[in-house]
């Protein structure tokens, strides 16, 4: 493979260059400038002797002109001319009704458009409308719905809601007509919603004054009111003072009814504790009644058992029965006769306790229970009919132990049947008054029973009057607290009332006056006429323009970017169409090469711009100073000459590239249509190094209003940019002319490139 660069012989390195002195220095300066003034002439001769290179000449001298021009021209007017942008209107309102008069939004914006020319306004079908979009007749158009009037009338009702508008765009068709026609749907929008308000405005304007009647009319009512307000404020005093004697008379009766709920409070609470102690005696009553009911049983039931076993020794004896047979039972009915007479005994003294217990809980519960009584009576029975039978038994006893004690000692039988009989006789008594006894007790038991079950339910209803009592003291004392409470009250409500009357009467008749002072005022705003109030609401605020720099067409203001735009593409055209030049295989140095080219090529910037200005001023472009911007346009036009030349004399095809690249980016990035800040961050970082940044800056202030302190940071930019760009091509003409010969032949060889 080949190598695209050549070896580096040693006849390539520069030699140490030795000292010249000042002769041999202003020789060797005079050399170089005849060689620069020699390819000056070459270039000139080569261009004026030969008609197909003037022809070339004068075709790229013209280029550039016509670049910017035609351009500029394009655009000289643009949005003066959208008359013929064809923006269809569907109207399908059908209208509306207030207050007895007409509404006809659609029909009265239809009319405005017709008398409109800024659009080719076209009215068709809502279907129409829609086709024609779709398939780019139409650049966009509206639909008015059928309810649109409904809907504006409707803030009159109790259900408003807003009208709306259908627009439709076909965004394909132009960018710039997608654009254009959202102007016309604003603009459209506007004077809806202008006649909107204007309608909402002047209906509001009638009802202020239906307000400002109303007000009048109720300022009379109030004041009306307040005389009968303050009327009512003497009653009212009046009434005050009686509430304050009742208030007095209540709150002293409350008074009483507590003291009374204390007392009936305290006296339950001794019967409750009274009834306790009543229901504990009787709860004994019955406990000691059941035991002697208990023993009087155990006691009749041996009774009966003793005079079974007597009446059996009885008819032993009668029948002769050997006495020695009838000794155990003789000794048993001994033995048992003397056990039932100490439960007898035993019995006397319970019904002994159970006599005091009833007579105690008789003194407890009198005037409470007649069965109480009885029960004392019957428990006192029972005591002496107890130490009756105690008696009875004890004769009953020392009868049978004689009896017992005779049959042992074999005594005369006539002796131990008087026994016997008398013994009968005692026992017959006896069991009679036992199973009495028996009776009774079971009596004085169930009545005892009786006794307690009632105490007991008096205990409780004794509590549960306690307890009521008490709470009817509680309340009795809190109602009585709450009347003092109440009797205030009622009295500060009675001074509150007589007060607020007065002050209601007096806030009235304040509020009166206002409400007629509003009123008042209120008539000065609903007295003007409504047409006028219409035209002011329709437009409150109207706004002045003031222009800084005005221009007379769009295409003024363009021109700075469509120049300098120009002038770049000039330079570009100029540097493919032209030869650079090389040193190699002539006699002259780089450096001599450079220069001289150059000459060339900034004489066809002159040139090139020398038409362009001619074609502005035949078009009559605003230019603000002529002179500053004639000097402006060919000193930018020269700087970009310097760098696309530079570009390409030093790199050759390299530069072309880099040149064209140069371009794309300042065309977006410069600033010259579009503000930077509305493009991608990445030209607002490169945007202050640009040239075309600067150029375009120059071109401007010089042309539509120059301010001093923008032009020169520019005019600098561009003066330093120009010459350190000469500086260093010259530097690196020397190093690099040779590379880019033979870089260019590389690419001549391949037979694809011009």
């Amino acid at each position: 493979m080949k190598k695209l660069f050549p070896k580096k012989r040693e006849d390539d390195t520069p030699s140490t260059p030795k000292r010249l002195n000042r002769v041999e220095l202003k020789e060797q300066h005079n050399e170089s400038k005849a060689k620069i003034m020699n390819i000056i002439e070459k270039d000139f001769r080569a261009s004026l002797t030969n008609p197909i290179v003037i022809i070339i000449i004068l075709g790229i001298i013209l280029l550039p002109s016509l670049y910017a021009l035609i351009n500029i021209y394009a655009c000289w007017d643009p949005y003066e001319n959208t008359g013929n942008v064809k923006f269809a209107i569907a109207n399908e309102d059908l209208g509306s009704q207030y207050n007895g008069e007409v509404i006809d939004v659609g029909a009265k914006l239809v009319t405005s458009l017709k008398e409109n020319d800024n659009f080719k306004w076209v009215f068709v079908s809502s279907d129409e409308l829609r086709r024609g979009v779709h398939n780019g007749t139409y650049y966009a158009g509206i639909i008015i719905p059928q309810n649109f009037s409904e809907s504006v009338v409707s803030i009159t009702t109790g259900n408003p809601h807003s009208a709306e508008l259908e627009y439709i765009v076909n965004q394909k068709t132009s960018p710039v007509g997608a654009k254009l026609t959202d102007a016309a749907s604003k603009e459209v929008y506007n004077k809806l919603n202008a006649e909107i308000v204007s309608f909402i405005d002047v209906a509001a304007l009638g009802k202020l004054g239906q307000l400002q009647e109303g007000l009048a009319t109720g300022a009379d009512k109030m004041e009306d009111g307040a005389d009968q307000l303050s009327a009512g404020a003497d009653k009212v005093a009046s009434g005050a003072d009686q509430l304050t004697n009742g208030a007095n008379k209540v709150s002293s009766g409350s008074d009483q009814l507590a003291s009374g709920a204390k007392t009936l409070s305290s006296g339950a609470n001794e019967l409750s504790i009274g009834s306790i102690k009543l229901a504990n005696g009787a709860d004994q009553v019955a406990s000691g009644a059941n035991k002697v009911a208990d023993g009087t049983q155990q006691i009749a039931t041996k009774s009966n058992e003793i005079y079974d076993i007597y009446s059996k020794i009885k008819q032993a004896i009668i029948n002769g029965t050997n006495s020695s047979k009838l000794a155990d039972d003789i000794d048993k009915l001994d033995k048992d006769t003397s056990n039932i007479n100490s439960q007898i005994k035993q019995l006397y003294n319970d019904s002994s306790d159970l006599t005091n217990s009833a007579l105690n809980l008789y003194t407890g519960a009198y005037n409470l229970s007649s069965d109480s009584a009885n029960l004392a009576i019957g428990s006192n029975n029972l005591t002496h009919r107890t130490n009756s039978i105690v008696n009875q038994f004890d004769n009953v006893s020392n009868d049978i132990s004689r009896l017992n004690q005779a049959i042992k000692n074999g005594e005369d039988p006539t002796k131990i049947k008087e026994l016997l009989e008398k013994i009968d006789k005692e026992m017959t008594d006896t069991n009679k008054n036992i199973n009495d006894l028996n009776e009774g007790a079971h009596l004085v038991a169930d009545g005892s029973g009786s006794v307690a079950t009632g105490a007991n339910q008096l205990a409780d209803g004794s509590q549960q009057l306690a307890q009521g009592s008490n709470q009817l003291a509680s309340g009795a004392s809190e109602l009585s607290s709450g009347v003092h409470v109440l009797a205030n009250g009622s009295i500060e409500l009675a001074s509150g009332a007589e007060l607020l009357g007065y002050s209601s009467a007096s806030a009235l008749r304040n509020a009166s006056d206002e409400i007629g002072f509003a009123a008042d005022e209120l008539s000065a705003v609903t007295d003007i006429n409504q047409d006028a109030a219409g035209d002011y609401f329709f437009s409150p605020v109207k706004l002045k323009r003031h222009e800084e720099f005005p221009t007379n067409n769009y295409g003024s203001q363009v021109s700075p970017f469509y120049l300098v735009l120009s002038m770049w593409v000039g330079a570009l055209i100029t540097c493919v169409m032209f030869k650079t030049g090389t040193s190699i295989g002539t006699p002259y140095k780089p450096h001599e090469m450079y220069l001289g080219k150059l000459v060339m090529f900034n004489l066809m910037s002159i040139l090139e711009t020398t038409v362009t200005l001619l074609g502005v001023f035949i078009l009559g472009l605003d230019v603000g100073n002529p002179l500053v911007f004639t000097f402006s346009c060919y000193f930018v036009a020269m700087v970009f000459m310097i760098i696309m030349y530079s570009l390409i004399s030093v790199f050759g095809d390299v530069g072309k590239a880099v040149g064209i690249l140069l371009l794309v980016f300042q065309i977006s990035g410069s600033g010259g249509i579009y503000p930077v800040e509305i493009m991608n961050t990445l030209f607002g970082i490169i945007y202050p190094y640009l040239p075309m940044t600067h150029g375009i800056n120059m071109v401007r202030e010089s042309q539509l209003g120059l301010i001093w302190a923008n032009y020169i940071p520019s005019f600098i930019f561009l003066l330093i940019l120009g010459i350190v760009i000469i500086a260093l091509s010259i530097s690196l003409k020397q190093r690099w002319d040779k590379r880019t010969k033979f870089f260019d032949e590389k690419l001549e060889e391949a037979d694809i490139f011009n």
